[in-house]
Protein backbone atom coordinates (compact mmCIF):
# COMPACT_ATOMS: atom_id res chain seq x y z
CA UNK A 1 0.00 0.00 0.00
CA UNK A 2 2.02 3.06 -1.00
CA UNK A 3 1.91 5.73 1.89
CA UNK A 4 4.47 8.82 2.54
CA UNK A 5 7.10 6.71 4.18
CA UNK A 6 10.00 9.55 3.82
CA UNK A 7 8.22 10.80 7.11
CA UNK A 8 9.57 7.95 9.34
CA UNK A 9 8.03 6.53 12.78
CA UNK A 10 9.78 6.44 16.01
CA UNK A 11 10.42 2.11 14.99
CA UNK A 12 12.24 3.46 11.41
CA UNK A 13 14.58 6.09 12.90
CA UNK A 14 15.18 2.98 15.60
CA UNK A 15 16.00 0.57 13.23
CA UNK A 16 18.19 2.30 10.73
CA UNK A 17 20.00 4.47 13.81
CA UNK A 18 21.04 0.92 15.65
CA UNK A 19 21.81 -1.20 12.56
CA UNK A 20 23.74 1.85 11.04
CA UNK A 21 25.52 2.39 14.07
CA UNK A 22 26.47 -1.34 14.55
CA UNK A 23 27.55 -1.79 10.85
CA UNK A 24 29.98 2.04 11.26
CA UNK A 25 31.23 0.60 14.62
CA UNK A 26 31.89 -2.72 13.59
CA UNK A 27 33.94 -1.29 10.56
CA UNK A 28 35.60 0.97 12.51
CA UNK A 29 37.10 -1.72 14.95
CA UNK A 30 38.11 -4.02 12.32
CA UNK A 31 35.00 -6.67 12.37
CA UNK A 32 35.00 -7.12 8.58
CA UNK A 33 32.62 -9.88 9.08
CA UNK A 34 30.12 -8.28 11.81
CA UNK A 35 29.91 -5.28 9.70
CA UNK A 36 28.68 -7.17 6.78
CA UNK A 37 26.23 -9.00 8.43
CA UNK A 38 25.00 -5.03 9.85
CA UNK A 39 24.89 -3.94 5.88
CA UNK A 40 23.16 -7.27 5.21
CA UNK A 41 20.35 -6.15 7.59
CA UNK A 42 20.03 -2.61 6.49
CA UNK A 43 19.76 -3.70 2.99
CA UNK A 44 17.04 -5.95 3.54
CA UNK A 45 14.90 -3.05 5.90
CA UNK A 46 15.98 -0.42 3.32
CA UNK A 47 13.39 1.56 1.34
CA UNK A 48 12.32 -0.08 -2.12
CA UNK A 49 13.59 2.90 -3.81
CA UNK A 50 17.00 2.92 -1.56
CA UNK A 51 17.35 -0.79 -2.48
CA UNK A 52 17.32 -0.24 -5.96
CA UNK A 53 19.90 2.21 -6.01
CA UNK A 54 22.46 -0.10 -3.95
CA UNK A 55 21.29 -2.74 -5.80
CA UNK A 56 24.39 -3.43 -8.15
CA UNK A 57 26.93 -3.24 -5.33
CA UNK A 58 25.11 -5.36 -2.74
CA UNK A 59 24.80 -7.66 -5.16
CA UNK A 60 28.68 -7.12 -6.30
CA UNK A 61 29.86 -8.11 -2.85
CA UNK A 62 27.54 -11.04 -1.97
CA UNK A 63 29.11 -12.83 -5.79
CA UNK A 64 32.54 -11.91 -5.13
CA UNK A 65 32.25 -13.33 -1.41
CA UNK A 66 30.55 -16.82 -3.18
CA UNK A 67 33.04 -16.93 -5.85
CA UNK A 68 36.18 -16.33 -3.10
CA UNK A 69 34.75 -19.33 -1.29
CA UNK A 70 34.49 -21.52 -3.97
CA UNK A 71 38.42 -21.87 -4.50
CA UNK A 72 39.91 -24.77 -3.62
CA UNK A 73 43.34 -24.50 -1.92
CA UNK A 74 45.05 -27.10 0.19
CA UNK A 75 42.73 -29.08 2.46
CA UNK A 76 44.19 -28.32 5.61
CA UNK A 77 44.18 -24.27 5.33
CA UNK A 78 40.77 -23.85 2.99
CA UNK A 79 38.60 -22.24 6.06
CA UNK A 80 41.32 -20.24 6.96
CA UNK A 81 42.42 -19.22 3.56
CA UNK A 82 39.11 -18.70 2.26
CA UNK A 83 38.15 -16.23 5.76
CA UNK A 84 41.32 -14.14 5.94
CA UNK A 85 40.24 -13.97 1.68
CA UNK A 86 37.05 -12.56 2.74
CA UNK A 87 37.76 -10.15 5.22
CA UNK A 88 40.98 -8.88 2.91
CA UNK A 89 37.97 -7.86 0.11
CA UNK A 90 35.80 -6.67 3.02
CA UNK A 91 38.67 -4.29 3.95
CA UNK A 92 38.17 -2.62 1.15
CA UNK A 93 34.81 -2.82 -0.30
CA UNK A 94 32.82 -2.32 2.79
CA UNK A 95 33.49 1.27 2.64
CA UNK A 96 32.24 1.86 -0.58
CA UNK A 97 29.07 0.23 0.53
CA UNK A 98 28.74 2.12 4.04
CA UNK A 99 28.88 5.37 1.23
CA UNK A 100 26.61 4.14 -1.16
CA UNK A 101 23.62 2.92 1.50
CA UNK A 102 24.49 5.99 3.74
CA UNK A 103 24.06 8.67 0.32
CA UNK A 104 21.01 6.80 -0.94
CA UNK A 105 19.39 7.16 2.63
CA UNK A 106 20.43 10.54 2.96
CA UNK A 107 19.48 11.63 -0.52
CA UNK A 108 15.90 10.38 -0.09
CA UNK A 109 15.45 11.96 3.52
CA UNK A 110 15.52 8.90 6.20
CA UNK A 111 18.83 9.95 7.38
CA UNK A 112 18.71 13.99 8.23
CA UNK A 113 21.46 15.72 10.43
CA UNK A 114 19.00 18.32 10.65
CA UNK A 115 16.24 19.19 13.06
CA UNK A 116 12.59 18.39 11.37
CA UNK A 117 10.65 19.58 14.76
CA UNK A 118 8.47 22.27 13.88
CA UNK A 119 9.22 25.45 15.49
CA UNK A 120 7.43 26.21 18.75
CA UNK A 121 8.49 30.16 19.22
CA UNK A 122 7.85 32.59 17.07
CA UNK A 123 10.47 36.10 17.74
CA UNK A 124 7.08 38.01 17.69
CA UNK A 125 4.29 37.97 20.99
CA UNK A 126 1.95 38.97 18.63
CA UNK A 127 2.66 35.85 16.36
CA UNK A 128 2.75 33.59 18.82
CA UNK A 129 -0.83 34.21 20.05
CA UNK A 130 -1.66 34.23 16.79
CA UNK A 131 -0.07 30.54 16.69
CA UNK A 132 -2.10 29.51 20.34
CA UNK A 133 -5.17 30.49 19.08
CA UNK A 134 -5.03 28.74 16.20
CA UNK A 135 -4.57 25.74 17.85
CA UNK A 136 -6.98 26.76 21.09
CA UNK A 137 -9.61 27.58 18.56
CA UNK A 138 -8.93 25.99 14.82
CA UNK A 139 -8.91 29.74 13.75
CA UNK A 140 -6.51 30.86 11.11
CA UNK A 141 -7.42 34.91 11.42
CA UNK A 142 -7.69 37.24 14.35
CA UNK A 143 -11.20 37.97 15.77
Amino acid sequence: MPTDNNLLTATGQSMYSIVMTTALSRLLVKDYEGAWDAFIAIYRIMDPECKKECKAIYEDTTTSLINIGNEQTDLYFIVYETKMKKCEYLSLKLWDILEAFSTSLYNKGYTVFVSNRPQTRRSDPKELELMLAKAKYGKSEET
